[in-house]
């Protein structure tokens, strides 16, 4: 009950600036004044909103989510965005010579923070979104002698498939990558 309370209530509060920003940015891309009328607007909103509850339904895991944006919005916090106001501000207010030195290491902070959202974006990509199950390795080293040859003292395994009696697998002899196993061992090719 209080999370779907929280949802709703905090659903709106978080649209309405997604609502605003990307409004804001439609203006300024096509600067006109076509996004200033209600209507158009209303509509806008309305695709928004579906969008983002189909995105909803879609993911299967909001976890995901959290970690783009702890990824992204993390980094920035901590690195880049303060690191952006104090290269602005010694731009316009400041001597830049005499803080070429603060200016330098504020821009590898920026740098370290760009750095560090794309290698959490990567890590998240890597380790949270689910791999496909590896297969299993084939290996078709193995040495191939004729029934005829095969005696009595060789333990044979039979093969599946109908020509099963025509060849068996029996590596008792030298491995093709140079050693030679201990024991008689004898593979079955599957």
């Amino acid at each position: 009950v209080f999370i779907a309370l929280s949802l709703a209530a905090s659903y709106a509060i978080m649209f309405s600036a997604l609502r605003e920003a990307f409004i804001g940015i439609l203006k300024h891309i096509f600067s006109t004044g076509a996004f200033d009328l209600v209507w158009r607007q209303d509509i806008l909103s309305g695709c928004l909103v579906a969008l983002v509850t189909i995105c909803g339904v879609v993911a299967k895991d909001s976890g995901l989510v959290d970690g783009f944006v702890g990824a992204i919005c993390g980094n920035a916090i901590i690195y880049i965005i303060p690191c952006l106001l104090y290269v602005a501000t010694v731009k316009n207010f400041l001597d830049k010579r005499r803080n070429r030195s603060g200016l330098a290491f504020t821009s590898c902070l920026i740098l370290l923070g760009v750095i560090l959202a794309i290698a959490g974006c990567a890590v998240i990509v890597l380790f949270e979104v689910e791999a496909e199950k590896p297969r299993p390795v084939q290996h078709h080293w193995t040495h191939h002698v004729p029934l005829s040859n095969v005696t009595q003292k060789h333990k044979v395994k039979s093969l599946p498939g109908p020509r099963r009696h025509m060849f068996q697998n029996i590596t008792d002899h030298t491995h093709p990558f140079g050693f030679r196993p201990r024991g008689r061992h004898i593979w079955a090719m599957r």
